[in-house]
């Protein structure tokens, strides 16, 4: 991943053609999302298949809220 881009993942689950990642965040929302969509595009970069369809989505820690992201690599 870019050397700017570091952070660790709440969680990550990678089938053959897709991989989903969740942050949970207390509220935050906004902040959240921005911090999905830096580890989507690092992850975009750094995984080596052009088939392949990042899913990411925000939630808080409750679940009662989210937002959700798909990236095409």
């Amino acid at each position: 991943m870019d050397q700017f881009l570091r952070e660790e993942l709440d969680y990550y689950i990678q089938s053959k053609h897709s991989v989903l990642v969740v942050e949970a965040k207390q509220a935050d929302l906004t902040r959240g999302f921005t911090q999905l969509a830096a580890e989507l595009i690092a992850l975009d970069s750094w995984v080596e298949s052009e088939d392949l369809i990042l899913y990411g989505a925000v939630t808080t820690v409750f679940g009662n809220l989210g937002v959700f992201i798909v990236l095409r690599g």
